[in-house]
């Protein structure tokens, strides 16, 4: 993901990803959307572990808002959390809107407020030149998400 975290990694951005909210529906905070960070100060969370970049995406905005996240599991995978979300009412967790879009009977996804974006990026490695089959690669990855992730992102998705 955009920004890189290491000097010697260089991030080429290729699209931005709107973060959800998502919990079971009888959750107390269904249906309030847009949220806000602050609305999380006390929720149970599911969230990814930190050695993934959007976690550490998470904490930040977290810390911004002066929110101090009440992180009750830890999980390797989105799909996972969601999972986790459905089976428990008051759990909750925050993924990216394409993957809140698959959640299913039983959840809902909502909007945060500001929105909460990550930009997921090509990667490469910054001291070395790149071979005409790696330019060859970006450039059909590039035209594929062009064409396969410019979908609009601006309305929430409800259950």
């Amino acid at each position: 993901f955009h920004p890189a975290s290491r000097e010697e990694i260089e991030a080429e951005p290729l699209f931005e990803e709107h973060m959800q909210f998502v919990a079971h529906a009888a959750h107390p905070l269904a249906g309030q959307a847009p949220l806000q960070l602050q609305q999380l100060q006390d929720v149970p969370l599911a969230l990814l572990s930190r050695r993934f970049a959007t976690r550490r995406l998470l904490e930040e905005h977290f810390r911004a808002a002066g929110v101090q996240p009440r992180v009750m599991v830890e999980m390797e995978s989105v799909h996972a959390l969601i999972a986790a979300c459905h089976c428990g009412p008051q759990l909750a967790c925050i993924v990216p809107q394409r993957a809140a879009a698959l959640h299913g009977q039983g959840l809902c996804a909502l909007g945060l407020q500001p929105p909460l974006l990550r930009t997921a990026s090509l990667l490469w490695n910054a001291r070395t030149s790149r071979s005409a089959a790696a330019q060859a690669f970006a450039g059909l990855l590039i035209e594929s998400v062009q064409q396969q992730w410019t979908a609009p992102l601006d309305a929430p998705i409800h259950a």
